[in-house]
């Protein structure tokens, strides 16, 4: 999917922050459906995580964290991001960023 489909989906959503979270609540919880839902960094598959629930706590702590700007910016994501290989895309981007944040020098 190209940036531009992104974007003219994007558009098409309601910038109301009730219509936002509508979307991405509705997303997520069709995410959780889809196997690409669950990531597993190691070839041995012994740990592994669901990317549904890393949107769901960035969505849950957007608004205590940095407010309405930062709950609306998670919305806003999630809401334009609602095909499985996107949400994918984007919970690894925030789990990777926003919780692994020390660098790595080995696997």
């Amino acid at each position: 999917m190209s940036y531009k489909k992104i974007e003219s989906d994007a558009k098409g959503i309601e910038s109301t922050e009730a219509g936002l979270e509508i979307h991405a609540v509705e997303a997520i919880k069709t995410f959780a459906l889809n196997p690409q839902s669950t990531f597993s960094p190691d070839k041995e598959k012994k740990f592994h995580m669901k990317l549904d629930q890393v949107l769901t706590a960035m969505l849950a702590y957007a608004m205590e964290i940095g407010g309405k700007s930062s709950n609306h910016y998670v919305l806003s994501c999630i809401a334009a991001c609602k095909e499985p290989g996107l949400l994918r895309d984007l919970s690894i981007t925030w789990l990777t960023l926003f919780l692994f944040t020390c660098e790595m020098t080995q696997f």
